[in-house]
Formats: C-alpha cells, structure tokens, sequence
C-alpha cells in the first residue's frame, strides 16, 4: 500500500460512521457562530438604518438627504446578506446531519 491510499483512507470524512460527542459539539458550535454572525449583522444593519433616520430627521442637515437613503440601502444590504448567509449555513448544517445520523 503507498502512502497515497494510506492518506486517504485516514482522511475520509464522508463514509457513514455514527457521530460521536465530538462531532456532536462542533455542530452545536457552529450553528450558535451562525447564530451570533446573523445577530452582529442585524445589530450592524440596525446602525446602519438608524444613522440614516438621524441624518433624514434633521433639519439643519436636508440637503444631506443622499447620505440618509444611501445608509438605509446600506443597512438593508447588510441584512440581506446576513440573513441569506444565516440561511444557506443552516441549510449546510441539516444537509450535513441527515448524511450523518447519530446511531
């Protein structure tokens, strides 16, 4: 046997084993990470949105009215992006335990 085949045979994460604890504590590590990104991308997109109510709602500043809608589309992007991203995760996480049931 080379050592190629001996790699390989090590490094094969994908054969149907039961998860052990480990495992078990990773995936729960990474869906609370995803769960924190999505909640600083709302906060983030939260200050966005807020920046631009401040700027819009003050008279001595109208004629800075590009700047309050450019950080509402700011803010709007970011929880576009951080929802979307909230979800293609989770959907990666159910993907990965339904290969991998615990027994």
């Amino acid at each position: 046997m080379n050592t190629i085949e001996t790699y390989t045979e090590k490094t094969n994460f994908y054969e149907n084993k039961p998860q052990i604890l480990r495992d078990e504590l990773a995936i729960d590590r990474t869906k609370l990470a995803n769960t924190r990104t999505l909640l600083s991308m709302v906060r983030t997109g939260l200050y966005f949105l807020i920046s631009g109510l401040s700027f819009y709602g003050l008279p001595a500043l109208i004629e800075y009215t590009v700047f309050s809608w450019v950080f509402f589309l700011i803010g709007l992007i970011i929880w576009l992006v951080g929802g979307a991203h909230f979800f293609r995760v989770k959907k990666k996480l159910i993907e990965a335990n339904l290969e991998n049931k615990i027994q």
